[in-house]
């Protein structure tokens, strides 16, 4: 391929062969690292899960729903002392099974699902019975908790519960609990689909009407709000502003409107899907925190033409309508002693609708925890 502009052919070949004559190694005027590269972690392939740590440790959920940054943490306060690795957690709750395998249901009928009674941790594999079963340590919080007589099993020789292997919760990283009334801010509603859609002059000529796969809160922009409450005006026509400390101010919402309006929506557990398909600024900014603070995504198609845009954005539609949907939903995070939830990586309102999404949140260690669970 020929630049025109490059510069002239022989300094290109000289830097050419100057930078193939640069190698890796124990040569002369080259720094020998005493590490063989064929040893080193690579990057997996595409989207591999790294099935070999599942098998290792089959009783924590697979990194499809949850992982953290790091799968080693420091074990004494002097190295914890010299850690300086940031400790995260990336959480994604509706991801979809991997195949063949189902996430199991765990239904304890009219009773109360088995929770800590003090830092209210669900029951899971990592708890342990003593008093021959009729009493569960917290692994989090180490509180000794009563089994209720219709939950009680007998230990085997290791102190392991005998039905272990048939309860999913005692023997399963992931499950899903069948929630009581009193989990519910109302009985279960039928989902509402709410489409808001620009008809402007702009929208038309794009061919951004036709592309609508007819009969959550969808928005359909094409032009940007001028009109009324909440109306939005052109920014960053000004050429000056770019590559100075001012420029990041085009990059935060303009109206504090749209967090306000994200806010009420929540109250009433409505998502928002922004779907952008101006020609012209767009102010993604101000319009995607009503998506950022209710659960929701900002589907982008800059200068959108329906002969060029149609097949992406009906698969990205149709793919909104039929995924799995969790309504009314909290999401929280518990940490055991010494680790603290940090202030969030990704944004979520506590209540809204998820979809197929990842969060990403901060843990701080503060002290080290011994294999005793206590603080040093």
């Amino acid at each position: 391929m020929h630049y025109p502009s490059a510069g002239p052919p022989m300094v290109v070949q000289g830097l050419v062969e100057e930078f193939n004559s640069l190698s890796i190694g124990s040569v002369p005027v080259s720094v020998d690292s005493g590490i063989d590269s064929k040893v080193l972690p690579r990057p997996l392939d595409g989207d591999v899960d790294p099935s070999f740590f599942v098998e290792m440790y089959p009783l924590i959920c697979h990194p499809r729903y949850l992982r953290l940054t790091t799968c080693s943490l420091p074990n004494s306060q002097s190295l914890l002392s010299r850690w300086h690795l940031p400790l995260g957690v990336v959480v994604h709750p509706l991801a979809e099974a991997p195949d063949g395998e189902e996430v199991p249901v765990v239904n304890f009928g009219p009773t109360a699902i088995i929770r800590c009674r003090r830092c209210r941790t669900y029951i899971n594999p990592y708890v342990t019975f003593t008093d021959g079963g009729r009493k569960w340590h917290c692994n989090i919080c180490a509180l000794l908790n009563d089994v209720a007589g219709d939950y009680f099993s007998n230990l085997d020789a290791n102190g392991r519960r005998c039905d272990a292997d048939q309860r999913p919760e005692l023997s399963k990283g992931s499950v899903e609990f069948v929630a009581l009334t009193e989990y519910m801010v109302r009985p279960p509603m039928p989902s509402i689909y709410f489409f808001l859609i620009d008809v402007s002059l702009s929208a038309v000529k794009s061919g951004m009407l036709e592309s609508q796969l007819g009969g959550k809160l969808l928005i359909f922009q094409s032009t940007l709000p001028s009109l009324g409450i909440g109306r939005l005006k052109v920014r960053g026509d000004d050429l000056r502003i770019y590559e100075t400390d001012k420029e990041h101010s085009l990059r935060v919402p303009e109206d504090p409107f749209y967090k306000q309006m994200a806010a009420d929506l929540t109250k009433y557990q409505i998502g928002v899907n922004i779907y952008a398909f101006s020609d012209k600024y767009s102010d993604i900014a101000s319009l995607g925190t009503l998506a950022k603070y209710t659960g929701g995504q900002v589907y982008y198609y800059p200068s959108f033409q329906g002969g060029f845009h149609k097949e992406k954005f009906r698969h990205e539609l149709a793919r909104d309508l039929t995924r799995e949907t969790a309504w009314e939903a909290v999401v929280r995070i518990r940490c055991g002693n010494g680790y603290d939830q940090g202030p969030y990586a990704s944004v979520l309102a506590l209540r809204g609708a998820l979809y197929n999404l990842s969060w990403a949140f901060y843990v701080k260690m503060d002290r080290f925890i011994g294999s005793s669970g206590r603080r040093r």
